[in-house]
Protein backbone atom coordinates (compact mmCIF):
# COMPACT_ATOMS: atom_id res chain seq x y z
CA UNK A 1 0.00 0.00 0.00
CA UNK A 2 2.84 2.36 0.90
CA UNK A 3 4.42 1.56 -2.41
CA UNK A 4 1.20 2.51 -4.30
CA UNK A 5 0.93 5.79 -2.39
CA UNK A 6 4.58 6.60 -3.10
CA UNK A 7 4.16 5.90 -6.81
CA UNK A 8 0.99 8.02 -6.96
CA UNK A 9 2.77 10.91 -5.20
CA UNK A 10 5.69 10.69 -7.63
CA UNK A 11 3.32 10.64 -10.60
CA UNK A 12 1.42 13.68 -9.35
CA UNK A 13 4.66 15.53 -8.65
CA UNK A 14 5.89 14.75 -12.16
CA UNK A 15 2.66 15.99 -13.73
CA UNK A 16 2.83 19.19 -11.68
CA UNK A 17 6.44 19.84 -12.71
CA UNK A 18 5.67 19.08 -16.38
CA UNK A 19 2.68 21.40 -16.47
CA UNK A 20 4.70 24.22 -14.90
CA UNK A 21 7.65 23.79 -17.26
CA UNK A 22 5.57 23.91 -20.46
CA UNK A 23 5.10 27.47 -21.72
CA UNK A 24 1.49 28.44 -22.15
CA UNK A 25 0.73 29.68 -25.64
CA UNK A 26 -2.03 32.09 -26.39
CA UNK A 27 -4.13 32.21 -29.52
CA UNK A 28 -2.26 35.33 -30.63
CA UNK A 29 1.07 33.59 -30.04
CA UNK A 30 0.05 30.57 -32.08
CA UNK A 31 -1.20 32.80 -34.91
CA UNK A 32 2.02 34.77 -34.87
CA UNK A 33 4.12 31.60 -34.99
CA UNK A 34 2.02 30.21 -37.85
CA UNK A 35 2.30 33.48 -39.79
CA UNK A 36 6.09 33.51 -39.33
CA UNK A 37 6.31 29.89 -40.52
CA UNK A 38 4.16 30.67 -43.59
CA UNK A 39 6.20 33.78 -44.34
CA UNK A 40 9.48 31.84 -44.24
CA UNK A 41 8.08 29.10 -46.49
CA UNK A 42 6.55 31.61 -48.95
CA UNK A 43 9.76 33.67 -49.07
CA UNK A 44 11.78 30.56 -49.83
CA UNK A 45 9.41 29.42 -52.60
CA UNK A 46 9.08 32.83 -54.23
CA UNK A 47 12.80 33.60 -54.10
CA UNK A 48 13.55 30.24 -55.73
CA UNK A 49 11.13 31.06 -58.58
CA UNK A 50 10.08 27.39 -58.64
CA UNK A 51 6.57 26.95 -57.26
CA UNK A 52 3.05 25.98 -58.26
CA UNK A 53 -0.13 27.99 -57.75
CA UNK A 54 -3.33 25.99 -57.17
CA UNK A 55 -6.62 27.92 -57.43
CA UNK A 56 -9.55 27.36 -55.09
CA UNK A 57 -11.83 29.99 -56.66
CA UNK A 58 -11.99 31.78 -60.01
CA UNK A 59 -13.80 34.88 -61.21
CA UNK A 60 -14.07 36.72 -64.49
CA UNK A 61 -12.95 40.16 -63.31
CA UNK A 62 -14.17 42.64 -62.41
CA UNK A 63 -17.75 41.54 -61.69
CA UNK A 64 -18.15 37.94 -62.80
CA UNK A 65 -19.57 35.18 -60.65
CA UNK A 66 -17.23 33.59 -58.14
CA UNK A 67 -16.82 29.90 -58.93
CA UNK A 68 -15.14 27.23 -56.84
CA UNK A 69 -12.36 25.16 -58.37
CA UNK A 70 -12.59 21.74 -56.75
CA UNK A 71 -9.73 19.96 -58.46
CA UNK A 72 -5.97 20.26 -58.01
CA UNK A 73 -5.82 19.34 -61.70
CA UNK A 74 -5.67 23.09 -62.46
CA UNK A 75 -2.44 24.94 -61.79
CA UNK A 76 0.11 27.52 -62.86
CA UNK A 77 3.66 26.24 -62.43
CA UNK A 78 6.46 28.79 -62.38
CA UNK A 79 9.89 27.49 -63.35
CA UNK A 80 13.08 29.51 -63.37
CA UNK A 81 12.41 31.04 -66.78
CA UNK A 82 9.11 29.57 -67.98
CA UNK A 83 5.49 29.01 -66.99
CA UNK A 84 3.32 25.96 -67.48
CA UNK A 85 -0.34 26.95 -67.31
CA UNK A 86 -3.43 24.74 -67.04
CA UNK A 87 -6.31 26.89 -65.78
CA UNK A 88 -10.02 27.33 -66.44
CA UNK A 89 -10.94 30.58 -68.20
CA UNK A 90 -14.34 32.20 -68.50
CA UNK A 91 -14.71 34.09 -71.73
CA UNK A 92 -17.68 35.94 -73.23
CA UNK A 93 -21.22 34.63 -72.54
CA UNK A 94 -20.16 32.44 -69.60
CA UNK A 95 -18.21 30.03 -71.80
CA UNK A 96 -15.65 28.25 -69.62
CA UNK A 97 -12.67 26.70 -71.35
CA UNK A 98 -9.37 25.30 -70.14
CA UNK A 99 -6.23 27.05 -71.30
CA UNK A 100 -3.12 24.88 -71.41
CA UNK A 101 0.28 26.01 -72.66
CA UNK A 102 3.93 26.57 -71.76
CA UNK A 103 5.54 29.95 -72.23
CA UNK A 104 8.79 31.72 -71.48
CA UNK A 105 8.58 34.50 -68.88
CA UNK A 106 9.26 38.09 -69.91
CA UNK A 107 9.48 41.32 -67.89
CA UNK A 108 9.58 39.53 -64.52
CA UNK A 109 9.41 41.87 -61.53
CA UNK A 110 9.00 40.99 -57.88
CA UNK A 111 8.56 43.19 -54.86
CA UNK A 112 8.59 41.70 -51.39
CA UNK A 113 6.83 44.01 -48.94
CA UNK A 114 6.16 43.87 -45.22
CA UNK A 115 2.82 42.09 -45.56
CA UNK A 116 2.90 40.47 -48.99
CA UNK A 117 4.81 39.71 -52.17
CA UNK A 118 3.87 41.34 -55.46
CA UNK A 119 4.99 39.55 -58.64
CA UNK A 120 4.27 40.58 -62.22
CA UNK A 121 5.39 39.16 -65.56
CA UNK A 122 4.28 38.58 -69.14
CA UNK A 123 3.72 35.26 -70.92
CA UNK A 124 2.64 34.51 -74.50
CA UNK A 125 -0.24 32.38 -75.75
CA UNK A 126 0.06 31.91 -79.53
CA UNK A 127 2.08 35.12 -79.77
CA UNK A 128 -0.47 37.16 -77.77
CA UNK A 129 0.90 38.65 -74.54
CA UNK A 130 -0.86 37.81 -71.25
CA UNK A 131 -0.04 39.81 -68.12
CA UNK A 132 0.22 37.81 -64.91
CA UNK A 133 -0.05 39.63 -61.57
CA UNK A 134 0.25 37.70 -58.31
CA UNK A 135 0.00 38.87 -54.69
CA UNK A 136 0.90 36.53 -51.83
CA UNK A 137 -0.39 37.73 -48.46
CA UNK A 138 1.45 36.67 -45.31
CA UNK A 139 -1.29 37.49 -42.83
CA UNK A 140 -4.10 35.41 -44.31
CA UNK A 141 -1.97 32.90 -46.23
CA UNK A 142 -3.77 33.68 -49.46
CA UNK A 143 -2.52 34.11 -53.00
CA UNK A 144 -4.43 36.17 -55.56
CA UNK A 145 -3.51 35.59 -59.19
CA UNK A 146 -4.82 37.86 -61.96
CA UNK A 147 -4.28 37.06 -65.62
CA UNK A 148 -5.16 39.73 -68.18
CA UNK A 149 -5.67 38.72 -71.79
CA UNK A 150 -7.12 40.70 -74.70
CA UNK A 151 -10.37 38.69 -74.31
CA UNK A 152 -10.77 38.47 -70.53
CA UNK A 153 -9.25 39.15 -67.15
CA UNK A 154 -9.43 36.27 -64.72
CA UNK A 155 -8.91 36.44 -60.97
CA UNK A 156 -8.00 33.32 -59.01
CA UNK A 157 -7.64 32.90 -55.27
CA UNK A 158 -5.66 29.94 -54.00
CA UNK A 159 -2.33 28.91 -52.56
CA UNK A 160 1.25 28.31 -53.61
CA UNK A 161 3.14 25.10 -53.04
CA UNK A 162 6.46 23.60 -54.02
CA UNK A 163 6.77 21.17 -56.84
CA UNK A 164 4.92 20.69 -60.05
CA UNK A 165 1.55 19.16 -60.75
CA UNK A 166 1.85 16.91 -63.82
Amino acid sequence: MKRLLAMTAMLLAGVAVFSQSRPKTTLAGRRSARAAEFRARADSLLRSRVYTFFPTTMQNAPEGDMRFVYDSYFYLHMGLDSVSLHLPFEFVNYVIDTETFDSPVRNYTERPDSGYWSIMYTIDSDGIPWVVDMAVSYDIERTVLSISTPKATMRYVGYISEGRKD
